[in-house]
């Protein structure tokens, strides 16, 4: 792992959260276009392919559904990177470096979480980054 991926790898949790509400929302709009569709909702005339309003918009959402699915593995797959190079280093400095970059906190928070001075943090989270490759 090097410097710059763990700090694409910033805000991991906060990312995965958001996709997984995100997911979560274009699943209730599809269930709720199963029924009857509300009143805003295209009301399913062919076009000209023959291809329903209704059933093209829920290709899209089908589509988006799999995308976020695949971006979902993608992060989760980054944390457990982030989560397993922080096992090879100590305990203090593993813990600055995920609250950091898996959690996305700013230096401040770290240190108010670990009851530590912003200095000593910057000290552990510089001594981990050094171990990079």
């Amino acid at each position: 792992m090097t410097y710059q991926e763990l700090q694409r790898y910033r805000s991991i949790e906060q990312s995965i959260r958001d996709l997984r509400a995100r997911r979560s929302d274009l699943r209730l709009i599809a269930a709720g276009l199963g029924g009857k569709p509300p009143s805003d909702v295209p009301s399913g005339k062919s076009r000209g392919d023959g291809t329903s309003r209704l059933t093209a918009l829920m290709d899209k959402i089908l589509e988006l559904d799999v995308r976020i699915g695949e971006r979902l593995v993608e992060l989760e797959e980054a944390k457990l990177s982030v989560e397993e190079w922080c096992d090879d280093l100590p305990p203090s400095e593993a813990e600055v470096i995920k609250l950091r970059y898996v959690k996305g906190l700013s230096m401040k928070r770290v240190a108010y979480k670990l009851h530590r001075s912003v200095p000593r943090c910057y000290q552990l989270h510089d001594n981990a980054v050094s171990r990079l490759k």
